[in-house]
């Protein structure tokens, strides 16, 4: 019980830490509108390091968050690589200390542009202005994208049917 007392406190802080983004409103099978809310904390990497992580907010907040080691588990917590000036997404906890901890963290420089999946025939349009993303994962007209590996060339997501292998699309 203690613990899920902590984790709604956890998520009540970061959200009201997190960047102001309007909700996405994406139609469903029924034609009624979701609304979808986002807890991501959205800005440019001010400084990192091998444990550490500091975001410089669009509000003029300056977050520091710790770093697991993502080699203990199967998920990776970096997607993309740690540059200085680029934009990310950040879905993190804060902990008993009051550490921000991340749970991901999303290089948006990235994994921004155009994604094509040769073998499915699929593409991903992901442009700047963010309504495609929330809470960590791709959200596209007709389905939702858990993100796996993100290279500079390469993109991995999963969703319902699977896991499909984007690369940057040559047009």
């Amino acid at each position: 019980m203690k613990k899920l007392l902590f984790a709604v406190l956890s998520l009540v802080l970061i959200c009201a830490c997190s960047e102001e983004k309007k909700p996405t409103k994406l139609a469903d099978t029924k034609n009624k509108d979701i609304v979808i809310e986002d807890s991501t904390v959205y800005g440019k990497c001010f400084d990192a390091a091998r444990v550490t992580f500091v975001l410089a907010t669009a509000s003029g907040d300056t977050l520091t968050y710790y770093i697991p080691d993502d080699t203990l588990e199967d998920n990776r917590i970096v997607l993309g690589s740690l540059f200085v000036d680029d934009q990310y997404a950040v879905i993190g906890y804060q902990d008993a200390d009051g550490e921000n901890i991340a749970k991901k963290i999303i290089n948006l420089t990235t994994l921004m542009g155009e994604w094509e999946d040769k073998a499915s025939g699929r593409t991903l349009d992901l442009n700047e202005d963010l309504t495609w993303i929330k809470n960590g994962n791709i959200i596209s007209e007709k389905d939702t994208f858990s993100i796996y590996d993100l290279g500079s060339d390469t993109l991995t997501l999963e969703n319902k049917d699977g896991i499909m292998f984007f690369s940057r699309s040559k047009k």
